[in-house]
């Protein structure tokens, strides 16, 4: 497999790559069509990003357009401006996704928000450990209303701590006690943590 590795400070035009490797500071214009993708730099992408294997970021990344990928892993920090569509989306980071994020398993044990969450299984843990980062970022810990917020969540198995949500619907759902959700509908097995605020369940004001 042919790999292109960029360095330093450049700009990357649209196109098909096999292995593309980015460890620089990077500014690309037009759709990417990758085998792989793997960034440690600091990367601009005017354009969708169609991987056929994985995207991964240790590096700071804003996406304008989609991305579509099997494995997304972030380890550093990413904006995405369109949906996403994969099979495995995992998070170590922080991602501020403007649109709907669609996976099979969506596991985040960092930073995380969204407009929509859909999937098979979603586990969203925003960390304690991860206190550094809330700061760095300019997400407090002391005050509910700064935590991370997700629109919807959509999913059969959905296991939250550490988030706002406006709508948690699956079939069991387990909500953590660092949670503020809304409205949740649930068809199976409901599980709310002592400390966690829900105010609807299934059309109807929960009260403890």
């Amino acid at each position: 497999m042919a790999v292109t590795k960029i360095k330093g400070v450049s700009s990357l035009g649209g196109g098909k790559y096999e292995e593309l490797v980015i460890d620089g500071v990077v500014n690309a214009n037009g759709d990417l069509e990758v085998e792989s993708l793997d960034v440690d730099g600091v990367v601009t992408i005017n354009g969708k990003v169609d991987s056929k294997s994985f995207v991964k970021v240790d590096g700071v990344v804003t996406l304008n357009d989609k991305l579509r990928a099997k494995t997304v892993d972030v380890d550093g920090v990413v904006t995405i401006h369109g949906n996403v569509e994969a099979d495995e989306v995992k998070i170590d980071g922080v991602v501020n996704a403007k649109g709907q994020v669609s996976a099979d398993l969506v596991e985040s044990h960092g930073m995380f928000s969204a407009e929509e969450v859909v999937g098979d299984k979603v586990i969203i843990h925003c960390e304690k450990r991860n206190k550094h980062i809330h700061n760095l970022f300019g997400f407090g810990r002391k005050e509910r209303k700064d935590l991370p917020k997700i629109g919807t969540i959509e999913a059969t198995e959905i296991d939250v701590d550490g988030i706002r949500a406006d709508n948690l619907n699956g079939h069991n759902i387990v909500i953590g006690p660092e949670c503020v959700v809304e409205n949740v509908d649930c068809t199976g097995r409901l599980a709310i943590a002592p400390g966690a605020v829900v105010k609807n369940i299934n059309g109807q004001e929960y009260k403890r």
